[in-house]
């Protein structure tokens, strides 16, 4: 207080001092309430919880907004969620996976938050990538997926789905079982496991991977019994070893237990049957080479070498009508077998003849033997029983010319001359003429 002045006016200047201190303080404090609205932080929180409500109803406004949130506080986790579950919400997986990704990564938000939106977000971006024919890219989102949620056997048997659609076989079965390992329940699939193991199979067994090849198969067994796509497999494996009767026998057990499985069945027991046969040709069971390579053509008719083989097969029983029969059909349904056969053909003939012969079917005989002529031109001997054929129907002439054509091809002079002789004791006395 001043000298002079009275304790009245003083108070009343202190009370006016502080009057106008309150009124600053209050004009700053609503000052910085202006400031604070109109921060980049308030904006990102009021866009944040208008995108919020918006999600159910309108989630493309409520993309916008958040993004526009996210540019404004760029490390802040709320609003990167925020934008994730509009973009959750558009079925934009692959934008709301970034989105939840960064909202974790750069915002701090909790990731056990996220990890089921984060793990199907991939899932779909993996399963649309994969349905466009894109596996590589489909597998690495769902690669990502099981991160997130690696317990979840749905999502493992999506992947094993998607190595089996990418033909990555042995990485299927693998995860087909880990499946199932998971969860009993996920036992139904074991028919897709053993499907895939039979792929698996077949690949090792191409590569020379026996080994790996029977795992395979001891695997899809176990997920499958009776699996028909593993038993054409065994009977596969054993075609490969040159197990002719188990593979046979097992063709004929696939038969029967799936007949979508028939052009397998027929071409494997065609070759199966040809093998049996071969192999007892070569043991000298003859009759039983001829019985396997009859079964082998019945189920494959239009196979021309299986045809050649069954004419070799009726020609070692000397059954000559028959293997001439097959000869024909089999050059006919394989054209460029019929040079490399022609003297196999030509020989069938002349033994058909000589059987026609011994029948006193003569007019057969000497068809047979002229075909047989045509077919070898080179053999004295053929001449000289042409000659006795054109004899034996009185074709004198004929006869005469095709027994000088044995003996300039060089036939043995003794045979020569003994057909000499058989003709002229059955030719007229004029000569025929």
């Amino acid at each position: 207080m001043h000298e002079g002045e009275s304790p009245a006016s003083s108070r009343s200047a202190i009370r006016a001092g502080l009057g106008v201190t309150a009124i600053l303080l209050v004009a700053a404090a609503v000052t910085m309430g202006v400031l604070w609205s109109r921060s980049p932080a308030k904006r990102a929180e009021r866009l944040r919880e208008q995108a919020s409500a918006l999600i159910a109803d309108d989630p493309a406004r409520a993309v916008t907004k958040a993004t526009e949130a996210t540019q404004l506080t760029p490390m802040d986790g709320e609003a990167w969620h925020t934008l994730g579950r509009a973009h959750f919400a558009m079925r934009d997986w692959e934008a709301a996976y970034n989105a939840f990704d960064t909202a974790n990564v750069q915002g701090g938000y909790p990731r056990a938050q996220m990890r089921s939106h984060l793990a199907y977000a991939a899932w779909m971006v993996g399963a649309e990538t994969s349905t466009a024919g894109d596996f590589a890219r489909g597998i690495s989102w769902m690669e990502k997926s099981l991160v997130e949620q690696p317990d979840d056997p749905r999502a493992v048997i999506a992947m094993a789905s998607m190595y089996e659609h990418a033909q990555r076989w042995d990485e299927s079965v693998a995860t087909y079982e880990r499946a199932i390992a998971m969860d009993p329940r996920q036992a139904f699939h074991g028919k897709h496991l053993a499907r895939v193991a039979a792929m698996a199979s077949a690949m090792a067994r191409l590569r020379s991977d026996f080994a790996a090849a029977e795992d395979f198969l001891r695997r899809g067994e176990a997920a499958d019994p009776g699996n028909a796509l593993i038993l054409g497999q065994h009977a596969a494996m054993a075609l490969y070893r040159s197990e002719w009767k188990k593979a046979y026998q097992l063709f004929q057990q696939l038969e029967s237990v799936d007949a979508t499985q028939g052009r397998q069945v027929v071409e494997g027991k065609a070759y199966a049957c040809w093998m049996l046969s071969v192999e007892a040709a070569e043991a000298g069971e003859h009759a039983e080479a001829l019985r396997w390579m009859k079964e082998s053509v019945a189920l494959r008719p239009d196979d021309g070498r299986a045809v050649i083989s069954l004419a070799s097969c009726h020609a070692e029983m000397e059954q000559w009508p028959e293997a001439i029969e097959a000869y024909e059909r089999g050059v006919k349904l394989e054209p460029s077998e019929a040079e490399g056969l022609r003297v196999y053909r030509a020989f069938a003939y002349w033994m058909g003849s000589v059987r026609a012969s011994e029948a006193a079917e003569h007019e057969k005989a000497l068809t047979r033997m002229e075909r047989s002529v045509a077919l070898d031109d080179t053999q004295g001997r053929a001449h000289l029983a042409l000659a006795m054929c054109y004899g034996s129907v009185q074709k004198w002439v004929q006869a005469q010319r095709a027994l000088e054509r044995g003996a300039q091809l060089g036939a043995d002079a003794g045979e020569v001359e003994a057909t000499r002789v058989w003709l002229e004791s059955v030719m007229p006395e004029d000569g025929g003429v």
